[in-house]
């Protein structure tokens, strides 16, 4: 059994060995991620603003809006999409930090495409 120091080292030095590829995953990642909830969030801000009828909306009343029950079902459904993207970000970065069967380590791509296909 590894001591918490060795296993620190181990985990150390295998973020040390994979690090361009565990970046490029989460740039890859982190595009993916604006690009899927940018539209979401636009969609949920000009609907706010057609809410109100008010050309600009204030702290106040996004934080009205977040007190409705409307406001509280688009705060679960981001808080959950926001969690689940960060559960798979994570399955991404352990396929790209672990060998495989063979002993061969994934790309950056190549594991987005097995995280999302």
């Amino acid at each position: 059994m590894w001591s918490t120091l060795e296993l620190g080292r181990s985990v150390w030095d295998g973020i040390r060995y994979h690090r361009r590829p565990l970046l490029a995953f989460h740039i890859y990642f982190s595009i993916l991620l604006v690009t899927t909830l940018a539209p979401a969030a636009a969609w949920l801000l000009g609907g706010l603003i057609s809410l109100t009828g008010e050309p600009m909306i204030g702290n106040e009343d996004l934080i009205a809006f977040l007190l409705t029950p409307q406001g509280m079902a688009w705060l679960l459904l981001f808080g959950a999409l926001g969690a689940g993207f960060l559960y798979v970000e994570h399955a991404g970065m352990m396929l790209v930090a672990t060998p495989d069967a063979s002993g061969r380590y994934a790309t950056a791509i190549t594991s987005v495409w097995r995280i999302l296909f």
